[in-house]
């Protein structure tokens, strides 16, 4: 992942930490942010996924939004059927 500090990467290489193995989970509601595992149903080049956190969700359904490292929304794409 680019724009790692360098005792940033310096501490992932001693932990076994690989970024591009997380996105960040981001709530427009309240702003929280988290580290999560990446999905495999994660759009390619998903940085953040906005998605509102259990206490801002009023017990709908959430539209889930994937961005890119730039901020820019990708397209979620499902497999075309065989």
């Amino acid at each position: 992942m680019t724009g790692r500090s360098a005792i940033d990467s310096a501490i992932d290489e001693a932990t076994g930490f690989k970024p591009e193995e997380w996105v960040r989970l981001l709530c427009p509601g309240c702003g929280r942010r988290q580290l999560a595992k990446r999905d495999e149903t994660d759009p390619p080049g998903t940085h953040t996924v906005r998605v509102h956190c259990p206490k801002c969700n009023g017990g709908d359904f959430d539209e889930v939004f994937y961005l890119d490292a730039a901020g820019n929304e990708l397209q979620f794409q499902e497999d075309a059927p065989s």
